[in-house]
């Protein structure tokens, strides 16, 4: 019977322990700077730490490995438990901390001339600086792209006295160029958004502003619509960005632009309907006849997440009930019905095969 009692006051608090609705503290370098030869300030940022939740604090770069045993904010080479050298040509920095009933929380900074660097070596009166990504679009991030950003920065915010957020004033340089479509034609007045938002002119001409750092791109986004953003797919360009510079790089899109006007509410009688859903090997999709009032092309368009055309077909203005096979992989697609290069309707759906 103690056995049993014991037991039982174990798992209680082991239920108690593990239930915490409190996400997992978060740690990250914030601001890194040099301030001499062999000597340096590191600032850090928390999240969801109530009150000095960690336990320890590791920093680890290509020499070695050292606990921080003074400073919780800030905190330079002397408050390290033993001597660690940071190259200033290039290194890799990881910062790890430890919490009890917590996992380890990690960030990486690499810099200089090592392996897929984040930005370049700060020179004298730089530091590299932490920022969060704002590129998002439909509630997903662009493919490789980060949701934190290490940028060099001509100004410093380091204090070691008092938390500090950073600002954008300069680390950021200039990007400019033109936008074109997938037919090598310039694409006008669109709104889009690298590291921020900007709009082409009438000759497809841009100039927007980036954070000062070593990137590559594949995915951009574009206003789909007013406050609304989806993903395009564009050849990649790859560039190193220094404070305050200018560089010129086209994009060139790999899929075309999906835009037209929000969602509305569905009216009777005007239904653009597919089923089942989830689908596995084919789609059933239903229309009524407000949607082809109008005479002209009709036809069916798929697009998957990242705004690929992945079945195209003409319904040749049949109405009614029409089954359509598809062979798709699993994941979430939007059918949009078109006359002429029109959007008419629209539906979301889900395929999910069997294994």
């Amino acid at each position: 019977m103690k056995k049993i009692i014991l037991l039982g006051i174990a798992t209680f608090f082991a239920i108690g322990l593990y239930s915490n609705p409190n996400p997992s503290p978060e740690i990250h370098i914030n601001e890194f700077m040099f301030t001499g030869p062999n000597s340096w300030i590191m600032e850090l940022r928390f999240y969801y730490d109530y009150g000095g939740t960690f336990d320890s604090i590791t920093v680890q770069s290509n020499s070695g490995i050292a606990y921080v045993i003074n400073g919780y904010d800030c905190f330079t080479e002397l408050d390290l438990s033993q001597p660690l050298f940071i190259n200033p040509t290039g290194d890799v920095i990881v910062l790890t901390g430890y919490s009890w009933g917590c996992p380890p929380t990690s960030c990486e900074l690499a810099f200089g001339n090592v392996s897929n660097p984040d930005v370049v070596a700060p020179l004298s009166g730089q530091s590299i600086a932490r920022f969060e990504s704002t590129c998002y679009c439909d509630f997903f991030y662009p493919s490789d792209y980060p949701p934190e950003i290490f940028s060099i920065s001509n100004n410093p915010t380091i204090n070691p006295y008092f938390y500090v957020l950073n600002d954008t004033t300069g680390t950021l340089g200039t990007m400019q160029g033109i936008v074109f479509d997938m037919d090598g034609q310039p694409v006008p007045n669109q709104a889009f958004k690298m590291d921020y938002p900007f709009t082409t002119d009438a000759t497809g001409h841009f100039s927007t502003r980036i954070y000062s750092r070593i990137f590559s791109w594949d995915t951009i986004c574009y206003q789909r619509w007013p406050n609304h953003f989806s993903a395009v797919k564009l050849s990649p360009i790859s560039y190193t960005m220094l404070p305050d510079s200018v560089i010129t790089r086209n994009i060139h899109l790999l899929t075309p632009l999906l835009v037209g006007t929000p969602p509305q509410p569905k009216k009777a009688g005007s239904d653009f309907n597919i089923f089942p859903n989830p689908v596995t090997n084919a789609i059933t999709i239903s229309y009524t006849s407000d949607l082809t009032e109008n005479s002209g092309d009709l036809h069916i368009d798929i697009y998957d997440m990242n705004g690929k055309n992945v079945l195209k077909k003409n319904l040749e203005n049949r109405l009614g009930v029409l089954n359509i096979p598809v062979d798709l992989s699993n994941g979430i697609y939007i059918a949009n019905l078109n006359r002429e290069r029109k959007i008419i309707g629209s539906a979301r759906f889900i395929v999910n095969k069997a294994e």
